[in-house]
């Protein structure tokens, strides 16, 4: 969704940054909102008033519920495709992006 969000509005976009947190992820308040996402999908509550605060004051109160609904819903969406026995994709072009091709079981 992010990726296709980003073509759609010609963003630049450093995909690389969603799993190495070391890189700029290209975006205002991408940093700021990758350590949100990650502290929120971890359920790492130590941080996540830290990074939630940290996205309010950077992109505002409103980015920081836009982040959290798109998390629920990416989860639902997870959810709901391994309940019902989607199976996976074979066009491994994100995993590619994201430098973790060589990772997944083909």
């Amino acid at each position: 969704m992010l990726r296709a969000s980003a073509e759609a509005t010609n963003t630049t976009l450093n995909l690389r940054a969603i799993p190495d947190l070391s890189l700029d992820p290209l975006l205002p308040g991408g940093a700021e909102l990758l350590a949100f996402t990650t502290a929120l999908v971890a359920r790492d509550d130590k941080n996540l008033a830290t990074t939630r605060s940290d996205l309010a004051k950077t992109l505002g109160s409103g980015a920081v519920a836009a982040a959290a609904g798109a998390a629920g819903n990416f989860q639902m969406m997870n959810r709901l495709l391994d309940a019902t026995g989607v199976p996976k994709p074979t066009d491994r072009s994100i995993e590619t992006q994201l430098g973790l091709a060589s990772n997944w079981a083909r």
